[in-house]
């Protein structure tokens, strides 16, 4: 049993098409967060009343107008959305949660649906599966202080949110949190998300030189926000697939992108 772990499907269709994969394979399935979704052409159609409706609910405001009926409404559908397909395939699935999910299940958490298929991560966990040892880092869900079980010589880390040593909090925490293992684990590998690269990319921090990062390809387009993703697949060695199990190499990522606190890439048409 190894592990295929995808980000940011915020497409109904890529979630679907992640999943559909994943269960052909013999693997956990995981993200790392962000699988909160709004139908894509709506939300294009209305980006800007959409975005700023997000903020103003974001910032504890409340309001019976018909923009935020109309919001509440696309929020709630594309979550049940993900959990009838959740279900329909029957895939448990942990989800390292995202800020999306987060705020998803915080507005709207006695209308949404459930499904035993799926295990939300909101804290910091330390997971074994097989042979491999996975540390989830949620959105926002503190930092180690104590981790006496984690192994020596490799250790997988599930991130949202990439590490960056100053900046919003989310960032800064990862950061922090890598900080610390790299001094106690030989070889770390770090998975995260929220960034909707074009492609999978891998760096290197040059304070932390035992650690690999990865961000998967979750690429902003009109077929799905968070679409055309790449799979990285952990059984054994680790590898990374297009959704049709075609093998991929990841890319250097380019410097300009280093420490970027936004997107990767704009919607493109495809």
């Amino acid at each position: 049993m190894g592990a295929s772990i995808f980000a940011d499907t915020h497409s109904n269709i890529w979630f679907n098409k992640c999943l559909q994969t994943i269960k052909n394979s013999n693997s956990i399935a995981i993200s790392l967060g962000d699988i909160a979704a709004v139908d894509t052409t709506e939300f294009l159609k209305h980006r800007g009343v959409y975005s700023a409706t997000w903020n103003f609910k974001k910032n504890g405001c409340t309001s019976k107008d018909i923009n935020v009926r109309w919001f509440d409404e696309l929020n709630i559908n594309g979550w049940n959305k993900q959990v009838d397909t959740l279900n329909k395939i029957k895939r448990p699935l942990f989800l390292c949660m995202g800020n999306s999910d987060k705020l998803i299940l915080k507005w709207y958490k006695n209308k949404l649906k459930k499904s035993a298929y799926l295990k939300v991560i909101d804290k910091i966990s330390l997971i074994r599966i097989s042979d491999d040892n996975f540390l989830f880092i949620p959105y926002l869900s503190g930092t180690v202080k104590k981790h006496p079980t984690l192994p020596k010589d490799k250790l997988y880390v599930l991130s949202h949110y990439p590490p960056m040593p100053k900046g919003k909090p989310q960032y800064v925490e990862v950061w922090n949190i890598l900080e610390k293992i790299s001094k106690k684990v030989k070889e770390v590998i770090l998975f995260h998300g929220h960034m909707h690269p074009d492609y999978t990319y891998f760096y290197a921090i040059s304070k932390f030189p035992n650690v690999k990062c990865f961000a998967l390809k979750s690429t902003d387009s009109s077929s799905g926000a968070g679409s055309h993703n790449h799979l990285a697949v952990i059984n054994g060695s680790l590898q990374f697939l297009e959704l049709d199990n075609k093998k991929v190499n990841p890319k250097k990522l380019p410097k300009d992108y280093f420490l970027v606190d936004k997107h990767w890439n704009q919607f493109i048409e495809t």
